[in-house]
């Protein structure tokens, strides 16, 4: 056996001494009971009586619940269960027991007891094993039930009884619960608390100067959240035009289709039509699809021997002969555009205002979609002196592509005083989404008035662009004075107008445009098959490493630019 557990038997015989102690003294300043046949039956309705005769009282001793018992000499001897008494269930069998009186016995197991009388009979608690018959003449046994701890004589005669409550009281006394004690920790070791011990008064002050900065944060992040918002204003719009495409066909009086083949000053790879192939009407959507022109007019024209003259059958939408007519010469290097694809322009315009387009984007390597807008008059200069508002523009390489793919949209305002003072990059964002793509439907929108213009994707939250006219353009792009070779440059915006370019008529653009050579794909990354340079040089590269980007194309309906609806609004006056 173990030290604790032979320290917990000693305890055990210690506390049932005790107890045995107190019912003693208890029957010995009591008088003889009356006759057992005038005795009452039941022990709790008359004051308890004992046996002055101590030496017949069972004495108590602890025992292990393998050997708790109760029995009673009884006039039968015979062996009865009896009711009230708490069951205990036993221990290892092999556990050895403590001595037993020859008189009779108590059995004692935590705060719960078992009597044994000195009658060769044995009443067993229910769940316990019984006890051997004890050898004595002892005419005195004690038990316990639920109730408390009671002495009897044979004849069943309660003549004492000791409450439950004055037991418990009694065990907590006797076995106080132990207090750990760590090995690791030498005794008498008191843990240094510095914080406890070394309080100082300047703590208190930081403690106070904390929760104050904290209240003043706090108190000025809510102004400025408030000044935000309230700087926002709900204007009222007024319907210009709206397209949701369920005529079943483009509206001609609503849309213009561009048909030329220079490239639109980009160097883009495409030749714009208004064949059904590349713009049509279907289930309620408008589909912009690039197609490739060798499909129409054979691989061998495309690249010798064929001439194409938008002029002469009057659908050429430019003024300009190069973006009009083009001949296929393969001695020369010059082949027809590789791919036929289609730019819608809005005939409505407007000056401040709302533009939305819900659409979807295509996916496929190279491809370019677009949603933009442009002035209807140049009134401040060729381009970009006039400006330019890109409310999408967008990539169909996958997302792995490291400019961004059809995971990223872009939003930029373009203004300068030619093409190599364009300050774009002072005004251009990209918005990426993160769990999304958009190869599925979303809103793109611009918001424009006189006092700020933003572009958002699916709502204000979702935020490209917010710019304030605050300070004029000119001192935005932070222009030089001075032509290298020493002329004066002019602010070509009228002073004391902070919204020059953007406060004229702008119409709405959609296309979807190939390749390039203006660095919107930029060289040398993603395996881009061509270099910027000349047009012609890199529409041929684009097109004899065309297996590493048609099959990433699929078909019309992934490679397409769809379009749900779109709705131009301006401020209502």
């Amino acid at each position: 056996m173990s030290s604790s557990s032979a320290a917990n038997d000693k305890l055990a015989h210690d506390s049932a001494e005790r107890l045995a102690a107190q019912v003693s003294e208890r029957l010995a300043a009591a008088p003889l009971p009356p006759s057992p046949l005038s005795r009452p039956a039941n022990p709790f309705s008359t004051p308890s009586s004992s046996y002055s005769n101590i030496s017949q009282l069972a004495v108590v001793t602890p025992v292990t619940s393998s050997e708790a018992s109760f029995s009673e000499a009884g006039p039968s001897n015979a062996t009865r269960q009896r009711p009230g008494l708490v069951p205990l269930s036993p221990l290892s069998s092999n556990t050895p027991s403590a001595p037993m009186s020859p008189t009779g016995t108590t059995s004692f197991v935590g705060s719960r007891f078992i009597a044994h009388s000195a009658s060769n009979a044995s009443l067993a608690a229910p769940g316990l094993t019984h006890r051997p018959p004890l050898s004595s003449s002892a005419s005195v046994s004690t038990g316990m039930s639920e109730d408390g701890l009671w002495a009897r004589d044979v004849n069943r005669t309660i003549l004492d009884f000791l409450p439950a409550e004055d037991l418990k009281s009694s065990s907590r006394q006797l076995h106080p619960r132990l207090k750990f004690k760590s090995r690791r920790i030498p005794q008498g070791y008191i843990s240094e608390k510095p914080w406890i011990n070394d309080r100082q008064h300047g703590d208190r002050i930081l403690l106070i100067i904390t929760i104050i900065t904290c209240v003043i944060g706090c108190g000025i992040m809510g102004v400025l959240i408030w000044s935000g918002i309230s700087s926002v204003t709900n204007y009222k719009y007024c319907l210009v035009m709206e397209d949701d495409f369920s005529s079943g066909t483009i509206d001609t009086d609503l849309w213009t289709q561009e048909v030329e083949l220079g490239g639109f000053g980009n160097g883009e790879f495409e030749w714009t039509t208004s064949n059904s192939n590349n713009s049509y009407v279907e289930d309620g959507k408008l589909y912009i699809v690039p197609t490739l022109t060798s499909d129409v007019i054979g691989e061998d024209n495309l690249l010798n021997g064929y001439t194409v003259n938008l002029t002469s059958d009057g659908t050429c939408s430019s003024s300009t002969l190069s973006d009009c007519a083009i001949s296929s010469n393969s001695s020369e290097d010059i082949m027809i555009p590789p791919i036929q694809s289609a730019r819608l322009t809005s005939k409505a315009s407007i000056k401040y205002g709302l533009v939305e387009v819900n659409a979807r984007l295509p996916v496929g390597d190279w491809i370019w979609p677009a949603i933009w807008m442009l002035p209807t008059d140049n009134v401040y200069g060729s381009w970009p002196a006039s400006g330019e508002i890109d409310i999408m523009e967008s990539r169909g390489n996958d997302h792995n592509y490291e400019d961004g793919g059809y995971n990223y949209v872009t939003s930029t305002l373009h203004w300068g005083l030619d093409s190599d003072t364009d300050k774009y990059y002072k005004l251009h964002n990209s918005y990426k989404l993160r769990r999304d793509t958009y190869k599925k439907f979303h809103t793109y929108a611009l918001e424009w008035s006189d006092k700020y213009l933003t572009i958002y994707v699916d709502g204000r939250l979702r935020q490209v662009i917010y710019h304030t006219f605050s300070e004029s353009f000119w001192e935005l792009g932070d222009f030089s004075t001075t032509f290298d070779n020493g002329t004066s440059i002019q602010d070509p915006w009228p002073a004391n107008n902070n919204q020059a370019p953007f406060d004229q008529d702008f119409y709405l653009i959609m296309n979807v445009a190939v390749g390039g050579t203006n660095g919107f794909f930029a060289d040398d990354v993603g395996d881009k098959p061509w270099t910027d340079g000349d047009r012609q040089i890199a529409m041929h590269s684009f097109w004899t490493n065309r297996e590493s980007w048609e099959s990433t194309w699929g078909d019309a309906e992934d490679r397409a630019m769809v379009v749900d609806y779109v709705r131009m609004y301006k401020i209502c006056e």
